[in-house]
């Protein structure tokens, strides 16, 4: 028990030994899911499940089964692994969904629904009695307007609502909802989404604010434009003034002083231009600036220094650079001014940059600059005019800023999208065009390049079976206006691969009421079905094993209890000292039958043990058929004429073709396995065996005329304990595992196994398979001698490694005559010290499974120190490979349990030989 139990890991382990112990002191039954690792490693889940019989109030046995439930635990990891990637999705998307159960008014949020609303999911859901208290009257009005709608008439909505959040906050949040209907096309449910659009209602506002004063700032702009059309012309004006004055003075400069009368008035006129031209620039709406060659201010008009926050003609001599210009840039205007100075450079030329106010604040200037030059062609200074584009400027920053966040806005939608594999579409229906978001074509495998698509290009993507279903939702939708929400598969474009498409739609009419466009989404819900499926199947494997294995240990109780009773009752009888010789050998020969028949059952369930965990390996070699098949019929020949039947083999293959590479032992299992079960079956008539070559296959069949299988059940009678589920009036020996580990060992040969049969005139089970030449690994054959204990020239020292008391009693009896001395050892540690102790010592039977050391261990240690002795390994795990196992190990020879003496003498003599 205790080997049993140091399968479970950790806490598993402590769960099982309590359990345990409680079923053996208490009388209590258990049944446990627990984690299981096998003998090679291989981790797994099982239900564990433990029954003690009591008698007189202490358990005198204790019996239970272990179910592999590893594939049930994997599925329900992989839904928790799917759903949580459902709920990031909803996480990322900001979209949560809800449903409303109308009689019993019961609402349901998801997960991001409550934090959309920063509610606490322990308060649990708002009722649709309390959503006054979460929305605006108005979102609330339009709500309720629109559900009402929804329940009366099963029309979907779609609506942008603001809410009043669990942080006392408000919010923007776009609502769906949709009508599910009963039988009888009643209203029963509601279910939608809400996506959390807060965001894009913010940057649509702030968008709206920046186009306003964005408008304001273009009127400004033109009025300034006509206000500085209007002072050039005047500049102009005065200009052609200025000069006429000036030739006016340099013609009448030689009667200057004969005409002081028409000087003053000439001076006077000069002082009235003077005096219009200062009123032109003091009323113009931007800056005119003058500098000379230092920079310093000659001419700033009235309204330049409003501007710029002064007086009238508080900046008048002072230094422009260092006053009205920001640190970072004098060095740069200042520059360019040296450039000036320094090149014949003339006409005019425009640029912008920062100045300062009398206040500090920063304001952009587009400036309009004009270079003076005297005659010489020296620089003289600068003419400029200014314009204040200061709010130009910060509008057109806040609408990069407005279109940047839109942009992210739609990235992060388009993202969504994509994570969710949630696509949009319109169907124009004046074009017949369709349009469709980047996520929506790459569901469907279509060229994001490509604008629109024809209704016939798309609709070719839909699976055959679906268009006209399609087809008729849209013509309800636009022809009635009937609910669009339909989920159908398609074969993407250029693809052979099948997705599940969920799609929603709605119609837009125009003016008229005319339907114009079906605006929709659709969701590749691919994924969700494929775990909706694997779960339906997981539920049905799980009902299938739970029928299984009921089965299982009804039959597996009648197979052991049989035996058992056999073995238990003739051996108590053995007991009476009046039995006469011949009545004791008949009791034996049953108890040696019983033995045989449990052997076969523990067997049987190991083999097929191993089928299911994969730890069934092939080992390929050549035999042959006719020899094997002549060796079967040997064997069951007494058997068959025990029950009145014929054995007959009905061909054998050409001599040419008879060597076949296969596993001889699985070979063997299916031969055997298919003759016990027709031998089972039938109680008059002949049982016929053969083999032939069809199709470069080697057929073999194994027929029979004993009660047939109905052909309902011809399928089934390959699974495995399915003979517990056959209702027959008649009992019959076996587990129903013998046809289960048959059909495994064929497919693993790369074969097929079948049966034709008819109820009530017999059965004919046939099984081919394929040559594996290629494969082939060539295993050397041992020809066993003939044996017998006199053989054996001298008297043994003897060493038995066995920790089970009985094991070792019978061993020391078989021996009894071949032995001169035995030592029993019930440790690996103590098998050890006893071959140090005795160095003379001729052959160890050395347990696999000890305390203290197993039997591989042990081995190490031993040869150590001592090279010579013969050990062979006797062990309980009589399953394919472990012989070769053992002897890979070390060990000189194996033996299984039960021991034959026949067998184990026959192979310490070849040993001694």
């Amino acid at each position: 028990m205790s080997t049993a139990i140091d399968f479970f890991p950790g806490g598993a382990r402590q769960k099982i030994e309590k359990a345990v112990n409680e079923a053996i002191k208490k009388g209590k039954s258990y049944n446990l899911e627990l984690p299981f690792i096998t003998a090679k490693g291989n981790n797994l889940w099982v239900i564990a499940q433990g029954n003690p019989q009591m008698k007189n109030g202490k358990c005198i046995r204790l019996h239970g089964t272990f179910q592999d439930i590893t594939k049930r635990k994997q599925a329900e990891l992989e839904l928790k692994k799917k759903t949580a990637i459902l709920k990031r999705t909803e996480q990322i998307a900001h979209v949560g969904s809800w449903d409303w159960d109308i009689e019993s008014d019961t609402v349901t949020w998801s997960d991001e629904l409550y934090r959309v609303f920063k509610r606490n999911p322990k308060l649990g859901a708002v009722s649709y009695a309390e959503h006054p208290q979460i929305y605006t009257p108005e979102s609330m009005k339009k709500l309720d307007e629109a559900v009402q709608k929804c329940v009366k008439k099963g029309k979907s909505y779609e609506i942008d609502l603001k809410i009043f959040r669990g942080d006392g906050k408000t919010a923007f949040c776009s609502a769906s909802g949709f009508a599910k209907k009963d039988e009888n096309g009643k209203v029963v449910q509601l279910y939608g989404s809400f996506q959390d659009i807060t965001k894009r209602k913010e940057a649509e506002e702030k968008l709206k604010a920046i186009n306003q004063q964005l408008i304001a700032s273009e009127q400004q702009l033109m009025a300034s434009n006509q206000q500085l059309a209007a002072m050039n012309q005047q500049l102009i004006s005065g200009e052609q003034q200025l000069r006429a004055a000036n030739q006016q003075l340099a013609a009448n400069e030689q009667q200057l002083r004969a005409a002081n009368q028409q000087l003053t008035a000439n001076e006077e006129e000069l002082k009235k231009s003077n005096e219009t031209l200062k009123i032109y620039l003091d009323v113009a709406a931007e800056i005119v600036l003058s500098l000379d060659e230092n920079g310093i201010i000659t001419l700033l008009n009235e309204s330049g220094h409003r501007i710029l926050g002064y007086q009238p003609g508080e900046l008048i001599g002072k230094n422009w650079f260092a006053i009205c210009l920001p640190k970072e840039e004098q060095k740069n205007v200042e520059k360019f001014f040296l450039k000036l100075k320094n090149k014949n450079e003339t006409g005019s030329f425009n640029f912008e940059n920062q100045i300062f106010t009398k206040t500090g604040e920063r304001k952009d200037i587009l400036w309009h600059n004009s270079i003076f030059r005297d005659e010489n062609g020296n620089f003289k200074g600068t003419l400029s005019t200014g314009e204040d584009i200061t709010l130009r400027k910060r509008a057109e920053i806040e609408i990069k800023k407005a279109r940047d966040e839109a942009r992210r806005s739609e990235r992060r939608f388009r993202k969504a999208q994509e994570v969710g594999h949630i696509g949009s579409w319109e169907f124009n229906l004046i074009t017949n065009k369709f349009w469709g978001s980047d996520e929506a074509k790459r569901i469907y495998n279509l060229d994001l390049s490509n604008p629109g698509f024809s209704a016939e290009e798309v609709m070719k993507i839909v699976v055959e079976k679906d268009r006209d279903r399609v087809n008729q939702a849209m013509i309800d939708l636009v022809g009635a206006n009937k609910p669009y929400d339909i989920v159908f598969e398609i074969i993407p474009k250029n693809t052979s691969d099948r997705k599940i498409i969920h799609s929603i739609a709605e119609l837009q009419k125009d003016e008229t009421g005319k339907p114009k466009k079906v605006i929709g989404v659709l969701h590749d819900v691919t994924v969700q079905k494929t775990i909706e499926k694997q779960l339906i199947e997981a539920k049905e494997e799980a009902e299938q094993a739970d029928r299984l294995k009921s089965a299982f240990l009804a039959n597996m109780s009648h197979e052991i209890r049989t035996p058992m009773n056999g073995i238990m009752g003739f051996t108590e009888l053995l007991q009476n000292p009046e039995l006469s010789g011949e009545q004791q050998q008949k009791f034996i020969e049953i108890i040696h039958k019983s033995g045989d028949r449990m052997l076969e059952t523990v067997n049987a369930i190991i083999d097929i043990s191993r089928i299911e965990t994969g730890q069934t390996e092939i080992k390929l070699s050549t035999i042959n058929v006719n020899n094997e098949i002549e060796a079967l019929y040997n064997f069951f020949l007494p058997e068959a004429r025990n029950k009145g039947l014929q054995l007959n083999i009905e061909n054998f293959i050409p001599e040419s073709d008879c060597h076949w590479d296969t596993d001889v032992s699985k070979f063997n299992s299916i031969f055997t396995n298919l003759v016990k079960n027709a031998l089972k079956y039938s109680d008059e008539g002949f049982v016929n065996i053969g083999c032939e070559i069809r199709n470069k296959q080697l057929y073999c069949f194994v027929k029979d005329t004993g009660i047939g299988i109905p052909k309902e059940r011809q399928a089934a009678i390959f699974n495995r304990f399915e003979q517990a589920d056959i209702e027959d009036t008649r009992v019959f020996e076996g587990c129903g595992l013998g046809l289960a580990i048959a059909k495994a060992y064929t497919e693993m040969l790369g074969g097929e196994i079948g049966v034709e049969s008819e109820e009530g005139k017999g059965s004919a089970f046939w099984f081919s398979l394929p040559k594996q030449a290629e494969q082939l690994k060539q295993n050397a054959g041992e020809d066993e001698a003939g044996f017998s204990e006199n053989n054996i020239s001298q008297k043994l020292k003897v060493i038995i490694a066995e920790d089970d008391g009985i094991s070792a009693k019978f061993l020391s009896i078989l021996l009894k005559n071949t032995a001169r001395e035995i030592l029993v050892a019930t440790s690996g540690k103590e098998t050890v010290e006893l071959s140090q102790k005795h160095p003379d010592t001729d052959l160890i039977l050395m347990d696999i499974k000890m305390p203290e050391g197993n039997g591989y261990d042990s081995l190490k240690e031993i040869r150590q120190f001592n090279k010579e002795v013969k050990i062979i390994a006797q062990t309980a795990n009589a399953l394919a490979g472990d012989r070769e196992k053992a002897l890979e190990a070390g060990f000189d020879e194996y033996v299984s349990k039960p021991v034959r003496k026949k067998d184990l003498i026959s192979k310490i003599e070849k040993l001694l030989q």
